[in-house]
Parts: structure tokens; C-alpha cells; sequence
């Protein structure tokens, strides 16, 4: 449960700061990929779970900042599930999916027009990208796997606005051998999180059954899609 809340803690502060990573696929693994039978697109669960930040599920962090870095420490863990608690109520009430849907969406679309017609997609999450599991399941089948890393709903500099967040990182993985040719992870997608100008409230964000907070997270996962794919068919450059 530590390393869970750590990691969930890590990339929280990863997806506000905005970085990324990754290189462009080089052109010739691009160019075996387009000669294989058969790629398979895969998706695994979300390496964190929709968190909504608002005043009552960051309560237990500011008490415990009271108590020290030990307070501190115990307060951040209770608003972390505190805030995923809030998502899991979010996704039922508001018919939210995990944003990678629209990534995979999005590769599938681009595939066939950079010559990769014999991309599969499948429907049931895979557990991790570990080569050997994956050979297991597709055989010596090259495997690009997708994987929210995190999607969050929190307040910006104005405490009654609220941002919505979407990180997404993908691996591929070459089935006979179970080496990971490339991996990248997008930025942070939240345009304007530091204008409260440009975030709705929370009550807006909900309105309409979630009808702007579905819009949010497809348009976050959706840029983020088009990172990701910029570089998988290097249009960012040639890559060594």
C-alpha cells in the first residue's frame, strides 16, 4: 500500500510540472513495423486512478502539516485516497472512462495511414508490458501498449475553478524477444491551469450529467495522443 500511495504521490507531481520523455522511434524499427503480420495495441490499467483535489480531500494534509513531515506525511496518504475515493464517485456518477480509450483511438486511425494496416487492437486490459507476459498472450507479435499515468481533477490559483489533467505514457515492446524499442510519456495536458480565467468552476465541470468533463479529459487524452504519436512516426525528426 506504501509503494502504491508513493508512486501515486510521484506522479501527481509529475503531471502538474509537465514533463515528458521520450524519443522519436527510430526509422528502422518503424520500417520493420510496418512488414510484421500482425501488431497488436494494448492498454493497461491506469497507474493512477482518477483523483478529484477539492477543499474537503486536501483537509487532512493541511492538518497534518500541523504535526510536522510525519503529519505531513500521514495527511498527504489520506487525501490521496481520499481523492481517488471522489473519482471512483465521479466515473459513476458522470459515465467517465479512462481517457487512454481515445489515445488507442487515435493510434488506430493513424496507423493505416502510415502503413501499418495489421495493427489489432484488443479490448481486455493487459496486466504490464514485461516482454515475457506479453509473449505469452500474442506470441512473437510486436505489442505497443498504452497506459494512463495519471488523470486528475484539482484547483488552480483560484480556489473555485478547477483544472482537469491528463498524463499518458506508451511502450513497444518487440514480441520475439521482449525488448522495449521505444517508450515515451506525454506531457501534462491542462492548457490554461495557470489562468483561472480559463477553468470552470466544479459546478460547470459536473453540469449537463459531466457532459464539459468528459469534453476535458477526451480533449486532454487527445493532445496527448497526438504527442505520442508525433514521435512514434517521427514527426519530430529522424532519430538515429
Amino acid at each position: 500500500m506504501k509503494t502504491e500511495v508513493c508512486v501515486a504521490l510521484l506522479a501527481i507531481a509529475s503531471v502538474v510540472s509537465g514533463c515528458s520523455s521520450g524519443t522519436p522511434l527510430r526509422e528502422a524499427d518503424r520500417a520493420r513495423l510496418v512488414a510484421e503480420p500482425q501488431v497488436i495495441l494494448a492498454h493497461r490499467p491506469p497507474r493512477l486512478s482518477l483523483s478529484v483535489f477539492t477543499d474537503e480531500t486536501t483537509s487532512a494534509e493541511r492538518w497534518g502539516a500541523a504535526f510536522g513531515p510525519a503529519g505531513l506525511g500521514v495527511g498527504v496518504m489520506k487525501s490521496m485516497s481520499d481523492a481517488q475515493k471522489l473519482g471512483a464517485r465521479f466515473i459513476g456518477a458522470f459515465g467517465l472512462t479512462d481517457p487512454v480509450t481515445t489515445v488507442e483511438e487515435r493510434f488506430m486511425s493513424a496507423a493505416a495511414t502510415h502503413g501499418l494496416g495489421a495493427v489489432r487492437a484488443v479490448a481486455e486490459p493487459v496486466p504490464s508490458a514485461d516482454g515475457p507476459e506479453l509473449r505469452q498472450r500474442f506470441g512473437d507479435s510486436t505489442v505497443l501498449v498504452l497506459r494512463t499515468y495519471a488523470w486528475l481533477i484539482a484547483r488552480g490559483r483560484d480556489a473555485h475553478r478547477y483544472a482537469t489533467l491528463y498524463r499518458a505514457e506508451a511502450s513497444l515492446v518487440r514480441g520475439r524477444d521482449g525488448v522495449a524499442v521505444w517508450s515515451a510519456t506525454c506531457p501534462a495536458q491542462a492548457p490554461g491551469f495557470a489562468d483561472p480565467a480559463t477553468q470552470p468552476t466544479l459546478a460547470e465541470l459536473t453540469a449537463n450529467g459531466g457532459e464539459l468533463l468528459r469534453a476535458r479529459f477526451a480533449e486532454r487524452a487527445s493532445a496527448c495522443a497526438d504527442y505520442l504519436l508525433d514521435l512514434f512516426f517521427g514527426h519530430h525528426g529522424p532519430a538515429g
